[in-house]
């Protein structure tokens, strides 16, 4: 399938999107799940893309057909800064690919756990992109289900500050953000730095080679270099 019809397949309806795949042969709805962001994405049509992945039933389906990781790693695409997409919009695709990434593991397992984890950790969320996507998760729901009354798992918002708690031994003494907006590199007094990716909270590198409590780190502007002071000496 041709790129152009990718996206006239979004163009003439995206409110029946299930419907439509439900009626492809299997091969055509795999490879429609697999390629139709990345097509949105290289035609810049930010609008559909945006409205695509935070779909419920392109999500469902992308879950459902192929892996976990596949759907979390189209949220990328959304990041490119050659794409419209105001920045509200792409704080809402960050929350939820940061929900699909804590829910991965669990949907490995059992891919219908998907309503359950996406109301267990952004129901609370005022986002109306969110609060559309997570009304659409409940109303796809069907019979009898542990059906979560608030939040009750770890959002995206609260990663990286749960991990960041439990990731060093001892006292977080200092954190930066580093020039790309994706990564935080923190100091401790279990004598190393750790970076983190900021929307998953997952620990990228721990550096090591202080030989007492790191008081503090900063990050040269390109990016390529942090500086840390130490008790035992500077590096």
């Amino acid at each position: 399938m041709q790129q152009s019809d990718y996206i006239s397949l979004v163009q003439k309806s995206m409110s029946n999107l299930s419907e439509r795949l439900a009626k492809m042969p299997p091969d055509l709805r795999r490879a429609t799940l697999q390629d139709l962001p990345t097509h949105l994405a290289e035609a810049a049509n930010a609008e559909r893309l945006h409205f695509l992945l935070a779909n419920f039933d392109f999500i469902e389906a992308k879950v459902s057909e192929l892996a976990p990781q596949e759907l979390i790693e189209d949220y990328n695409l959304a990041k490119s800064p050659q794409l419209p997409i105001p920045e509200e919009r792409r704080k809402s695709l960050r929350l939820i690919q940061g929900a699909l990434r804590l829910s991965s593991n669990t949907l490995n397992q059992d891919k219908k756990q998907l309503p359950e984890q996406l109301l267990g950790r952004l129901m609370d969320s005022k986002d109306y992109t969110i609060q559309s996507l997570t009304d659409h998760a409940l109303k796809r729901k069907t019979g009898i289900w542990l059906r979560p009354l608030v939040r009750s798992l770890i959002s995206p918002h609260e990663s990286l500050l749960r991990n960041l708690q439990s990731g060093h031994n001892q006292v977080v003494n200092a954190m930066v953000v580093m020039p790309d907006g994706q990564r935080v590199i923190s100091a401790s007094n279990d004598n190393t730095l750790k970076i983190w990716d900021l929307e998953s909270g997952a620990v990228l590198s721990t550096l090591e080679g202080h030989t007492d409590w790191v008081k503090a780190v900063a990050i040269t502007p390109d990016g390529r270099l942090a500086i840390s002071a130490s008790r035992d000496e500077w590096h």
